[in-house]
């Protein structure tokens, strides 16, 4: 992503992108982490103040990216 941040700042003003399981959720047993639902792959959005076609449109070109080839 270009415009989303890596950051678990809740609360922020800015489009946030972070993995809970390495980051927020990184001290939970995996056991406990899949009891409720949170894989390693679960991305968490919080979206801010930027436009939402330039967000829809940044999520789409890493998603793009992540699956090519």
């Amino acid at each position: 992503v270009k415009i989303f941040t890596y950051l678990p700042n809740v609360g922020d003003n800015r489009s946030l992108i972070v993995n809970p399981s390495g980051i927020t959720h990184r001290e939970i047993p995996k056991e406990e982490r899949k009891s409720q639902n949170i894989s390693d792959t679960l991305i968490r959005l919080s979206i801010g103040l930027e436009d939402p076609n330039d967000l829809i449109q940044d999520l789409n070109q890493a998603i793009n990216k992540a699956f090519e080839g």
